[in-house]
């Protein structure tokens, strides 16, 4: 897609997806990072868990350092962003508020809220991506198999929605297929090129 290519040298794009684990974040990422040409924020849960010498996030938890890992993490994500006009990335400040809301909330006070608020403002658009859409979290040992789990990260998650900037700029995934949700996201871009309406086909706002 040259076009988009094109896209990325007339405005900066910076577009976040955000949603529980297992619910295809990653992988639309990649594709999306490859077709405009744009990094791809390597820093992450896992590559934060491995600087602090542990194989996951749960380890962390289980020796107690679930806040200095949330806080090294959010400060290493948010260095990277800052540093590149134009990214593409599979985790937002969002998430990483839920996951200390539900694994470790005493290591939130107010600047690292106010941390979250700010920088979520940055993304030109943030894609959510459901679990009632997809989500298959199959045999990874780093993800927790429990879909109890996602569910409430879920819906943790999308009360934090509301300190997303720009609301016409905010779109669920309604697809399951890879296909079809590649499609959505082109239709995202597309409506961007043309300067329209950001409504697209199989990405819509949410009612906040």
């Amino acid at each position: 897609m040259t076009m988009s290519n094109s896209l990325t040298k007339s405005k900066p794009i910076r577009f976040a997806f955000c949603g529980a684990s297992g619910t295809g974040k990653t992988t639309m990422a990649t594709w999306l990072a490859e077709t405009l040409g744009v990094p791809i924020n390597p820093v992450g849960s896992r590559s934060t868990a491995a600087e602090m010498g542990f194989a996951s996030p749960y380890d962390v938890d289980a020796a107690g350092m679930r806040a200095e890992f949330q806080l090294r993490l959010q400060s290493a994500k948010i260095a990277w962003e800052t540093g590149h006009q134009s990214f593409v990335t599979d985790r937002t400040p969002l998430d990483e508020l839920v996951y200390t809301m539900l694994h470790g909330v005493k290591g939130i006070d107010e600047a690292f809220l106010q941390r979250v608020i700010e920088h979520t403002k940055r993304y030109t658009h943030v894609v959510y991506c459901p679990v009632s859409s997809f989500c298959n979290l199959g045999n990874d040992p780093a993800r927790l198999a429990h879909m109890t789990y996602q569910k409430l990260f879920d819906a943790a998650l999308c009360g934090t929605l509301k300190w997303v900037h720009n609301k016409k700029r905010l779109f669920v995934m309604t697809h399951e297929g890879i296909t079809r949700r590649r499609d959505a996201l082109a239709n995202i871009l597309n409506k961007e090129w043309e300067e329209v309406d950001n409504d697209a086909d199989g990405a819509v706002r949410p009612s906040m």
